[in-house]
């Protein structure tokens, strides 16, 4: 059982096949990482990671979304970097990660 089929069993998540598995986006690496280890909680409010998305190919470039990507610790974007390089055979190729946050509808213009 790899890795990322044990950690959506955990939370219940479906999985898909491996034939399925080939053409599904990168990005569903990056999602189950972080249900599996998710990132901490600096001043007390969570880091939600929201959803990923690749950005270009070469090099591979993931846009992450989320709430509080600043605070986002380097250490938990190797943990992300790792995981995709473990999963996809990714060994030696540079990843970068573009962090994008939403606007806040309560914040004044």
């Amino acid at each position: 059982m790899r890795r990322r089929e044990f950690i959506a069993a955990l939370v219940g998540a479906a999985t898909m096949p491996p034939a399925a598995n080939a053409q599904q986006p990168r990005l569903a690496t990056v999602a189950v990482l972080a249900l599996g280890n998710p990132p901490p909680a600096p001043s007390g409010r969570r880091i939600k990671l929201r959803y990923a998305t690749q950005a270009e190919t070469r090099p591979p470039t993931f846009a992450l979304f989320g709430n509080q990507l600043k605070q986002l610790p380097e250490s938990y974007l190797r943990y992300l970097m790792n995981g995709l390089r473990k999963d996809f055979d990714l060994w030696g190729t540079p990843i970068r990660f573009s962090l994008r946050g939403g606007k806040n509808p309560y914040d004044r213009k």
